[in-house]
């Protein structure tokens, strides 16, 4: 006051502390080898964004987590597309997920609708309506799979076999099916403790909403649902973890000058998604899908494998402004070694 400066004390002002050490989960080697994976991918096909994820599987600890976005200056003639990181897609990017949501759908099937592993459904030529919308299968053009059981059926990926089979089995009550996946959890965030995980869409009730006749059959498939990358994987590491569904971690210890002060434990968010004849028929369905003998949808990606996978491939189309518009959304859930998952 009047221009004299004197010190002022004030009971909220308090002298600092030296801040914990937090040790992230990350292990550098195997990001490294995820970011530039994911980098060539991109580049071999100028995608507008990817993600990897890789998670130790009995205990929810995130290894590595690579998020690209492409640049948008254009690259120079010849010249490959520049990525950078500028979003964590895996945890802030809803999407509507397409086929590897089919673990979710025939799980519940299985679990909810009485359905079995070897039931069969006839998928005829790879096409069907649905109160006249067509829905095709990815061979309808040389004629479609025909009869298939429910493993083959996600073996394939069909499209119409998966839709019919939700069809007959929650056609009459939909509202079954809804609650078979919130017993799942894939209507619920991970609770990653991280900013910015979105939420999940998935109807809580059939009629909410923009529900329609359609919505049982699309929803089967990975569309009108959206499940962000990391929500997706919680699911799959659940399979591989025989049941029990952790929450994802990204800091496994806490360090003051070198002594630790808290180690965090595995986070387990339900015991058991469904019961063991089922986890064990989704195990074996997602073996089939990669098996090098085998005619999965995978089955080509690990013919050279040095250890079998397990897992489901994903291939969704996606909405503009004015309806889908000939893009597309490529993505694979799944683990590894099949039989003994570490990852």
């Amino acid at each position: 006051a009047g221009g004299d400066w004197r010190p002022v004390s004030h009971d909220s002002i308090i002298e600092p502390q030296g801040g914990l050490d937090v040790i992230s989960s990350i292990d550098m080697h195997l990001q490294d080898v995820a970011s530039s994976a994911l980098r060539e991918q991109l580049q071999e096909h100028d995608a507008a964004w990817g993600t990897v994820i890789l998670m130790e599987v009995n205990t929810g600890m995130i290894r590595a987590m690579a998020n690209l976005t492409r640049s948008s200056k254009e690259a120079l003639e010849g010249e490959p597309s520049q990525y950078f990181e500028s979003f964590n897609h895996a945890i802030g990017t809803a999407v509507e997920p397409g086929s590897t949501f089919k673990l979710a759908s025939l799980m519940t099937a299985m679990s909810e609708g009485g359905v079995k592993a070897s039931d069969e459904i006839d998928t005829g030529n790879g096409i069907t309506y649905f109160h006249g919308k067509r829905m095709s299968d990815s061979n309808a053009d040389q004629g479609g799979s025909g009869i298939l059981n429910t493993t083959e059926i996600f073996e394939l990926s069909s499209n119409v076999g998966t839709a019919l089979t939700i069809k007959k089995a929650f056609g009459e009550n939909p509202q079954k099916f809804l609650d078979g996946l919130q017993s799942l959890g894939v209507d619920a965030p991970t609770g990653v403790r991280l900013a910015g995980e979105s939420t999940p869409q998935v109807y809580q009730n059939a009629g909410d909403g923009r529900w329609s006749g359609l919505s049982l059959t699309q929803m089967s498939i990975g569309y009108e649902v959206t499940q962000t990358p990391l929500q997706t994987l919680t699911l799959y590491n659940a399979v591989a973890n025989n049941g029990k569904s952790l929450r994802p971690q990204l800091v496994e210890r806490l360090e003051n000058n070198g002594q630790v002060v808290k180690t965090f434990q595995p986070e387990v968010l339900k015991q058991s998604i469904c019961s063991p004849a089922v986890l064990a028929n989704c195990q074996d369905m997602l073996k089939s899908v990669a098996d090098p003998e085998g005619k999965g949808t995978a089955q080509y990606v690990f013919a050279n494998s040095p250890y079998r996978v397990a897992g489901k491939t994903g291939t969704a189309r996606i909405a503009g402004p004015n309806g889908y518009d000939g893009r597309c959304r490529a993505s694979f859930a799944g683990y590894f070694p099949a039989d003994q998952p570490r990852y």
